[in-house]
């Protein structure tokens, strides 16, 4: 059977401090975020460790982050997904 995971959407104001990312795990996974700026250099990482399958949210903290574009990458199993992350 073939593991499905879905990342549903990034919540939030832009121009608050948190920012809340919402996902969906078919199977249970090791998961990972990391957010890198615009030149690609990492800013932040969050390993989450063994979630269980099913809907989940997390939190960015982003009030230490410069106004700017950034780009999060979701990692649970083989799965990869990036998004863009606007910071105000």
């Amino acid at each position: 059977m073939r593991n499905t995971y879905l990342l549903l959407l990034l919540a939030g104001m832009l121009a608050a401090a948190e920012k809340q990312i919402n996902f969906e795990l078919a199977a249970g996974s090791d998961v990972t975020f990391e957010v890198t700026d615009i030149s690609g250099r990492k800013v932040m990482e969050l390993n989450k460790g063994i979630m269980s399958a099913g809907k989940h949210t997390i939190e960015l903290e982003t009030g230490n982050l410069e106004a700017g574009i950034y780009f999060y990458t979701m990692r649970a199993g083989n799965f990869v997904k990036t998004r863009q992350l606007v910071v105000r």
